[in-house]
């Protein structure tokens, strides 16, 4: 079984992702506005923004006031954007 675990981080005034796969968790991510992230969909299908370096500007709320996506400025063209969540992953220095 899949899912996504998303609660308040402790340590930035954001959001901790993590994503379990199989019951084992094969990402995660602390999300906060200003954070520079990658977007890497971990289903190979969704090609839309792959690979693309972004900031998070905002989080999109639901009526819980819980983030289901976020708003972004993309690195390369300087636009925005919005993605899901779980797409955003830590970007690996190299």
């Amino acid at each position: 079984m899949d899912y996504n675990n998303l609660r308040d981080s402790n340590n930035s005034s954001g959001y901790f992702l993590e994503q379990i796969r199989k019951g084992e968790i094969v990402r995660a991510v602390n999300l906060f506005v200003g954070g520079h992230y990658v977007v890497s969909p971990l289903n190979f299908l969704k090609i839309k923004h792959r690979d693309r370096r972004c900031v998070i500007a905002e989080f999109e709320l639901d009526e819980l006031d819980n983030p289901i996506r976020a708003k972004v400025r993309f690195d390369d063209n300087n636009r925005s954007g919005m993605v899901d969540l779980h797409d955003l992953d830590i970007i690996q220095s190299s």
